[in-house]
């Protein structure tokens, strides 16, 4: 995020150094030093000439016109005048007649090629066009010219911050430093590059030295602040932010970070202030209102999300973070006209992020649902993740493997996730942790996120042998505990999905780490060992396409919990909404896995289902209406539309109970969402994808034994369904074998899934202990492994 504060002697704004800050959703206000236009003092006889001492005196009051006018009669008077053709293209270029000034700088380094200052003023104009590297041309020929000139040092330094060439930065900005040791604004920018390296020590250094020069330096408190919450430190960072708030109350960026920090605390009342304030203090500040539309949507109110990022778009029309969200946004209120039109500007952003090799804006978990096409997807994790490994640096406190006479009989293994609470992950692995053989394992889980106190989360606790809360501690910290702990095998369950420490696993706090559940898709990082899946989920043909080794297990990628209740609620469909003669079609994924062709093709069932009902998740009222909106476009009565709200998960199982056949969704399939109708007792219908995130409930319906109901095509699948509806016998059979198959096939059999899963972190660990790289495993099913 890249937001400016320039002051400037000269009251101009014109010919800046871009100074680029490194800190994802977020705002940075950093008010730099900036290496003013040098106006080349004349020769003493000139310097006696009354007419340039005049022009000199207009441009520095920014009186640029008349500074040309001046200049432009000294030329015609005197010729051979360099120093009034260079404030003459000054000048030129300050009014906006950019092609002639810099033809009449390059004039005077024609006559004077060994002049540094003309070449120097030549740079900062091409590195205010964007020409940069015309700029960076100019800055190393100023260089070679005069060594010591600390300015060309600072601005070749800070144009190559800017343009992510670090440690270019860092040399430039170090000999910046040492030419001018006093430069407040050398020694934070210094610090912003050694920052984005991810070396964190010396950034603070630097920050600390800032401080010394100058202790009320309010962009060095705020970048202070950026540092610490990278590192996962929130409470040392709002510290800090509010040291700078101390300084500067109208200070509008710090307001945006500290309610950032708030966010990240889930203290949303205290983080809606702030970004009000900031607000009050800079009404016009884009990145203000993206803040306030990541908050509404962590708070899950889509509607004031959407206005929030809208907002920040029509005041930053290139800000693709605020487009890619915009898109999820739309998403999540089944607004696909808007949806469309941020499509196109993604994948244009995505698209060149990846041929550039920087990280788009577009999030991992966007990507899943967007597009079918485990390629782009990997690339997008990849460019994340290598974010992730830029932030903690180049120094991974892996602890050392132990050798097998070492070893403890014990293996340990620490689940790492934001969502141990009452969540699907959390709900789906419930039941396995106190399944784990206590003679091979010891089951540490490691928790941060937004906690609460129901009984999935004392049922998680329950079942592991330690449980440790991560909130407070930074991501450094947290990895020290990890691996102090002497964690074996770190698993983590939260990828690159919303509130991840990714960070944590960046580390490399165990010798062997593990990607499962959380994320459907490859985490793209190179510091992730194994990705846990099976053969259905993800065809061997595919592997190449993750960047962890593949774990197959020989049933299905998905844990469940057999012991999972269902109410003993009499719920009725005519207390639901359905008249007694419904045929109940339903659908309770989230509502930005529902896309218009999936949509359409339900709407062409109920077509052909004269008494068809379609029971969905009203999310809110927005997604209602735009549903509702949506069946009357396709010639379907809207009140054919059920809306359910969300409740307890026995109570829902036992409302699913009254649907009579589940639809699935395509770009991104279900989950838990599928584990649920089928142990509740409801077939459900799949179109399996090209993707892991498109495949999930194609996995749970082969492991419970209903190949019949994944389908090849949409029009497979609708015919199916149209068939089921219309064959109350089939669609009975069906409804039997699914019911005995609940207690005979692997799906939920919990204790079978965790010993297919033991017997791969056995493999793992072995191979580990022996020294070898990680491989591909395949699990049989009778636990026996081959490779």
């Amino acid at each position: 995020m890249l937001f400016q504060s320039v002051m400037d002697c000269l009251e101009s704004n014109r010919i800046l150094v871009c100074n680029l800050l490194f800190l994802e959703h977020a705002t940075y206000d950093c008010d730099f030093n900036v290496k003013n236009i040098e106006v080349v003092m004349p020769s003493k006889k000139k310097n006696r000439d009354p007419g340039f001492s005049e022009a000199i005196s207009h441009f520095q009051a920014g009186r640029f016109s008349r500074a040309a006018a001046i200049c432009r009669s000294i030329i015609e008077d005197h010729p051979g005048h360099l120093d009034a053709m260079h404030m003459f293209g000054l000048s030129l270029f300050e009014i906006g007649d950019s092609a002639n000034g810099i033809e009449w700088i390059e004039k005077a380094v024609g006559r004077q090629p060994g002049n540094p200052d003309f070449r120097f003023s030549l740079g900062n104009i091409f590195q205010a066009l964007g020409r940069l590297d015309d700029a960076e041309a100019c800055y190393e020929k100023v260089i070679v010219l005069k060594p010591d000139h600390g300015d060309a040092h600072y601005n070749l330094g800070n144009l190559f911050l800017s343009q992510g060439k670090i440690r270019k930065a860092i040399g430039c900005l170090a000999e910046a430093v040492r030419l001018s040791p006093q430069s407040v604004s050398g020694w934070h920018n210094l610090g912003m590059a050694y920052s984005a390296l991810g070396r964190r020590k010396a950034a603070m250094e630097c920050f600390q030295h800032t401080i010394a020069l100058n202790p009320r330096s309010v962009m060095t408190y705020n970048s202070m602040g950026t540092l610490r919450k990278d590192e996962g430190n929130l409470e040392e960072a709002k510290i800090l932010y509010k040291k700078a708030l101390d300084l500067k109350p109208d200070y509008s960026a710090a307001w945006c970070n500290l309610g950032n920090i708030h966010s990240a605390l889930h203290e949303t009342g205290e983080a809606l202030k702030c970004f009000q304030k900031a607000l009050a203090v800079k009404p016009d500040l884009p990145e203000a209102y993206y803040n306030l539309g990541n908050l509404y949507q962590q708070l899950g109110e889509t509607e004031q999300a959407l206005i929030a990022y809208g907002r920040a778009l029509e005041l930053k029309a290139d800000y693709k973070d605020a487009v890619s969200q915009l898109y999820y946004q739309a998403r999540q209120a089944c607004d696909w006209t808007l949806a469309r039109q941020m499509d196109e500007r993604v994948d244009t952003d995505t698209q060149a992020a990846i041929r550039e090799g920087r990280r788009p804006a577009e999030m991992p978990f966007i990507s899943l649902i967007r597009r079918m096409d485990s390629e782009r997807n990997t690339a997008v994790a990849m460019a994340w993740s290598r974010r992730a490994k830029q932030k903690v640096g180049e120094s991974p406190m892996c602890r050392p493997t132990l050798s097998v006479s070492e070893r403890d009989s014990q293996i340990t293994i620490g689940y790492l996730s934001g969502d141990f609470r009452n969540h699907p992950v959390a709900l789906l692995i419930a039941g396995m942790l106190p399944r784990h053989d206590r003679n091979r394992f010891r089951v540490f889980c490691y928790a941060y996120g937004a906690p609460d106190q129901g009984g999935t989360r004392k049922e998680i606790i329950a079942g592991c042998d330690r449980f440790v809360s991560l909130n407070r501690l930074s991501n450094v910290d947290a990895a020290a505990g990890i691996a102090g702990d002497e964690v074996d095998i770190l698993v983590d369950l939260t990828g690159h999905t919303r509130g991840n420490r990714f960070e944590i696993c960046a580390h490399r706090p165990a010798p062997v780490q593990v990607s499962y559940l959380g994320f459907p898709g490859s985490s793209g990082a190179n510091f992730m060992d194994y990705f846990i899946t099976d053969r259905i989920a993800t065809p061997p043909e595919q592997a190449a396409l993750y960047t962890e080794k593949l774990v197959c297990l020989p049933d299905s990628f998905m844990v469940t919990d057999n012991t999972q209740p269902i109410a003993e609620t009499d719920f009725s469909r005519k207390g639901v909404g359905f008249p007694e003669d419904a045929f109940v079609f339903c659908s309770f994924n989230n509502p930005y896995k529902i896309d218009p062709t999936v949509f359409g093709c339900w709407m062409r069932i109920l077509g052909q289902v004269p008494n068809g009902m379609l029971w969905l998740f009203g999310k809110s009222e927005l997604v209602r209406e735009n549903l509702r909106q949506e069946a009357a476009r396709s010639g379907i009565p809207p009140a054919r539309l059920v809306f359910a709200e969300k409740m307890p998960l026995p109570d829902h199982l036992a409302r699913l109970k009254l649907a009579d056949l589940a639809l699935d969704t395509w770009c991104y399939s279900g989950g838990a969402t599928t584990v649920n109708a089928l142990w509740a007792g409801v077939p459900v219908i799949t179109l399996p994808g090209d993707h892991f995130a498109s495949r999930m409930s194609s996995s749970c319906l082969s492991a419970i034994g209903l190949p019949e109901l994944i389908t090849k095509s949409s029009e497979t699948y609708e015919t199916l369904a149209v068939r089921l509806a219309s064959d109350p016998d089939a669609l009975d059979r069906l409804k039997e074998k699914l019911r005995l198959h609940r207690h005979s096939h692997p799906l939920f059999d919990t204790e079978r899934f965790t010993r297919h899963l033991e017997a791969a972190y056995e493999k793992m660990w072995s191979l580990c202990v022996a020294g070898k790289e990680p491989e591909h495993i395949k699990v049989k099913a009778n636990t026996e492994l081959t490779e």
